[in-house]
């Protein structure tokens, strides 16, 4: 499921972040003690912590920011602004089929958000011909999917990043959709939207409209799940080229 909380930011002047040194895992992040790692990508680290103030295991994605490299700095400012917008916009959402966000801190060095933790791995697994679920399991997961996307529109938010790595599932089809960073409040005016951000989204899974910019409502999310329904059912995406 890591995969799916950690967006794999890799571009840097054109090329790929050289590998950084594995540091050691802080025993306290916050308020929070952590227990262990449990996942790393490009720009964020996945703890698995504890903290008095809950009865379970949280998941805590943290974050340390450098501005000595100028690009660094402006891609520094972007995760700020992603993760703001998750934690406003989860802040609204109450569903069993969307993970939870439970406390958000930004400061000038580092940054984390505590989350759900979910035992589960993303869709991408079950997206490979060799790994297709049974037509009835992947049925009643997409379900499960139009459920959540349902609420959220209800509460003025729609996802815009809908795709197999943004969608949790575990051994008994248990489903939670994360990563609301990208989402857009239709609430609000969309010039004044500070989650509003162009070119947002993965090609392969995006709407027509929201590729070419146009407004936007709960149809893009649909179309999106539409995609990913095909992927789980065959194996493949519906529309392939050489490039995105």
């Amino acid at each position: 499921w890591v995969r799916a909380t950690i967006r794999p930011f890799v571009k840097h002047r054109g090329r790929a972040h050289p590998p950084k040194r594995m540091k050691r895992t802080p025993e306290r992040i916050g308020k929070y003690k952590i227990i262990r790692e449990i996942g790393r990508g490009a720009t964020a680290v996945v703890y698995l912590a504890e903290s008095e103030d809950y009865p379970e295991p949280v998941a805590l994605k943290h974050v340390r920011f450098d501005d000595k490299v100028k690009d660094e700095a402006k891609w520094n400012r972007r995760v700020i602004k992603l993760w703001k917008a998750e934690r406003v916009v989860s802040g609204r959402l109450n569903h069993p089929n969307i993970i939870r966000i439970f406390d958000a801190s930004i400061e000038p060095e580092q940054a984390y958000v505590v989350m759900e933790y979910f035992a589960g791995e993303s869709l991408e697994r079950y997206c490979s011909f060799e790994h297709l679920l049974p037509v009835h399991r992947t049925i009643g997961i997409v379900f499960k999917c139009c459920m959540a996307l349902d609420h959220a529109y209800r509460q003025g938010i729609i996802h815009r990043d809908i795709k197999p790595a943004n969608i949790l599932v575990d051994d008994h089809d248990n489903v939670k959709i994360t990563d609301f960073g990208l989402a857009l409040n239709i609430n609000k005016k969309m010039d004044t939207d500070s989650t509003f951000i162009m070119g947002v989204g993965s090609p392969a899974y995006m709407s027509p409209e929201q590729i070419k910019g146009y407004p936007l409502n709960q149809k893009t999310d649909l179309y999106s799940l539409g995609v990913l329904l095909f992927h789980m059912l065959t194996g493949r995406l519906p529309f392939r080229a050489s490039n995105p």
